[in-house]
Parts: C-alpha cells; structure tokens; sequence
C-alpha cells in the first residue's frame, strides 16, 4: 500500500512540476520579446523546427502561407553556411489576444560558396495567443507570428 502511494504521489509531484514550468512567465510584451529572441537564435542556427515553432501554421505574409515559408527556410538553411540576424528593440502592441511587433532587422547570410548577403528594414510582426502543448501533455497558452509585413527581400543563391 506504501509503495502504490508513494508511486502516485510521485507521479502527482511530477505533473504537477511539469505544469508549473510550462506556464509562460512575464507580461505580454516580455513573452513576445522572447518570442523575437528565439526565433532570432533559431534561425542563427539554422534549426528549423525551433524556427517554425514560433510561427502559426494559420502564417500568411511575406514568403506566403505557412508551408511555403517552410519551404524557403528549408532551402536557406540548406544553401547557407552562418546566418546573422540582429534586431533593435521592438516596439510592442498588445490588444487582448493579439499584438503587433515592429522592429528595424538586419541579417547577414553567407552562401555555401562564401557569397554573402546583407539584408535591413523594419519588420512588422502580427502575432495572436494560441493554445499549444508543451511536451505533448500541457496545454499553454503561446504566442505565436501569424503574418509579417517587411520591405525586406528574401535571400536566394
């Protein structure tokens, strides 16, 4: 009897960690902040799926819908050998369940041949809250980019 409570309080202690370390912390704008910085950081990494992780699959903007972005990052990622992206503080709009983050960006992109790119101009990031699992079991609540507007271009090599 010991055991099998013991098991379950462990199994309650767990989940219950688990809970509290996928709720999001800080206020809206500090959310969408770390929501730039980590696209930003995955990008610079050329990681794919921690890149889109922060973009909704309802994407529709600069490079098009959401598969087709997924298809421009994967050739970029493909064809490039660093990437640098640097962004100036944003200035953030919350409106309940939506906001709009702009930002001057600049990106460097070198090729596979060594061929380089430099890229700047303001960015506008629409971005809603949605409703995700985090490690498959919790549901939170996450914002995510639903549309961009930039001047921009986009790399090809």
């Amino acid at each position: 009897m010991n055991k099998t409570f013991l098991t379950a309080l462990a199994i309650a202690v767990a989940l219950g960690a688990g809970w509290l370390a996928s709720r999001p912390r800080g206020t809206d704008q500090q959310q969408i902040q770390n929501v730039l910085t980590g696209l930003t950081a995955a990008a610079e990494k050329r990681d794919i799926w921690r890149t889109l992780s922060h973009v909704s699959r309802d994407y529709k903007g600069v490079g098009g819908s959401y598969d087709q972005v997924r298809l421009i990052l994967l050739q970029t990622f493909r064809d490039s050998s660093s990437i640098q992206i640097a962004l100036h503080p944003p200035q953030i709009s919350v409106h309940a369940d939506s906001a709009v983050a702009t930002t001057d960006a600049n990106a460097r992109i070198t090729s596979n041949s060594g061929a380089s790119a430099q890229y700047a101009g303001l960015v506008t990031l629409r971005l809603k809250r949605e409703e995700r699992k985090r490690w498959l079991i919790y549901p939170v609540q996450r914002w995510t980019i639903i549309s961009a507007e930039t001047k921009m271009a986009i790399p090809e090599f």
